[in-house]
């Protein structure tokens, strides 16, 4: 924030993909409201918005005015009213949170974690050889052009798909409630891992 507050300055890591969104002035949402929170809370009348390494030859920037942002960049004429109910829905949120139950386990369920996590850890290093493999016979097959190669105990087939339905984006569905066609919901137990073991 600049000494006279009328200007912030947002930097992000160099991303070429950023970068060439930030040349045509088209930053994804998600940029754009925490950049509208900040003109919000600043006061701010303007956001160098920018993306680089630190040098000349890696670097983007755009200009964003707090006028732009209700006209150019679409967030709406009504962006501020948004923006601070989306701030009492969090404390709404936080309010009415439950942390997840922490159960002691016993010897026998600690042994079982232990185990488990050091399976992971085997499991992600051989996930990680397998996905450079599997990039170097995909890009083999890439490079000769073939629908299908068959390899020792496996093969490697190009797959082909439509992409899917989006479908709030079909008119004559802007009114219907597509909840209502829903499968019945199901709840179950799934077992992620996590940077902690119990």
């Amino acid at each position: 924030l600049t000494l006279d507050q009328t200007i912030i300055w947002e930097h992000k890591l160099w991303n070429e993909s950023l970068a060439e969104k930030v040349r045509t002035g088209r930053i994804e949402e998600h940029y754009l409201w925490q950049i509208a929170q900040q003109l919000l809370v600043s006061g701010a009348e303007k956001c160098l918005f920018m993306t680089s390494d630190g040098s000349e030859s890696n670097m983007a920037w755009l200009w964003i005015e707090r006028a732009s942002i209700e006209n150019d960049l679409f967030l709406g004429s009504a962006w501020e009213e948004r923006l601070i109910e989306g701030w009492k829905r969090f404390a709404a949120d936080l309010e009415s949170y439950e942390p997840p139950v922490a159960i002691k386990a016993d010897e026998e369920l600690e042994l079982a974690y232990s185990n488990m996590a050091a399976l992971i850890e085997q499991r992600d290093v051989l996930d990680g050889e397998i996905a450079r493999l599997e990039a170097k016979i995909k890009d083999a097959a890439k490079s000769l052009g073939a629908k299908e190669v068959v390899g020792n105990s496996f093969k490697v087939q190009l797959v082909e798909r439509k992409g899917s339905v989006d479908y709030s984006k079909i008119p004559q569905l802007q009114n219907v409630n597509l909840d209502n066609y829903r499968k019945p919901a199901s709840a179950f137990y799934q077992i992620k891992p996590t940077k902690r073991t119990a």
